[in-house]
């Protein structure tokens, strides 16, 4: 925990005060400030926590020999959480980094022939409305195909012909985070088969949240979570 001067003499002198017995006047707008500071010693940054996935990104990348970036934006002020009510959820979005980079960004020469730049991309957005966390996860890639998915759930069994036919594609492509279901033929020790993406739908639902899959064949794919969150939880910077 880092302080500046100031914090310091603040601290100080509010330790002095308590120990002498003196009330303390939370009006007081310096008051106010450090004993804020002071609440957000146990949360983290969730731009922090998504920075944190860079080194598991590039890694997965090198080992495929493609080329990405991880770049993670922000509408407003950082946002910092509770971390014991949401590490289950942040430890489970490394399977949606895995398959962004197994599934979805393609080879420097694969990008090239279809005319998007070498290096692919992967955004994080993060935005706070209300009592809801928006976070979008989207990459630049190869898409997902409908017409994949359909025929991957009925080879599994899991639908009938006469009923995949009749499913929106929102519905289909929801497919992806059910165990087994993947377009991919090749499985590899970093993703296949859908593996890790039930979990995280699990945990979205724990919080109480949910997640969509939008995705364009041959542009790209984003997972779009909403979260509930709290207004008794600060969302202003200003960690000590």
């Amino acid at each position: 925990v880092t302080l500046t001067s100031a914090q310091a003499r603040q601290l100080e002198a509010l330790a002095t005060n308590l120990l002498r017995g003196e009330p303390i006047d939370t009006a007081v707008a310096e008051v106010r400030t450090l004993l804020g500071a002071l609440t957000m010693l146990h949360k983290v940054s969730i731009k922090n926590v998504l920075m944190g996935f860079e080194g598991l990104v590039q890694q997965a990348a090198n080992r495929l020999e493609k080329e990405l970036v991880l770049h993670v934006a922000q509408d407003s002020a950082d946002i910092w959480v509770d971390p014991q009510r949401y590490r289950p959820f942040f430890r489970t979005l490394v399977h949606v980094f895995r398959n962004a980079v197994t599934h979805g960004i393609e080879t420097p020469d694969a990008r090239w022939t279809t005319g998007k730049d070498e290096v692919g991309r992967i955004t994080c957005r993060l935005t706070q409305q209300g009592e809801t966390l928006r976070l979008s996860i989207a990459d630049d890639g190869a898409g997902i195909s409908i017409d994949a998915l359909r025929q991957r759930a009925v080879a599994t069994g899991l639908y009938t012909q006469h009923k995949i036919l009749a499913m929106s594609d929102a519905d289909i492509m929801q497919l992806i985070f059910m165990d087994n279901i993947s377009t991919h033929t090749q499985i590899s020790e970093l993703a296949g088969r859908g593996i890790g993406l039930t979990a995280t739908l699990a945990e979205t639902n724990n919080l109480g949240g949910q997640v969509v899959v939008n995705s364009v064949l041959g542009k790209g794919t984003e997972f779009v979570f909403e979260l509930p969150f709290s207004h008794k939880e600060p969302i202003e910077g200003g960690r000590p």
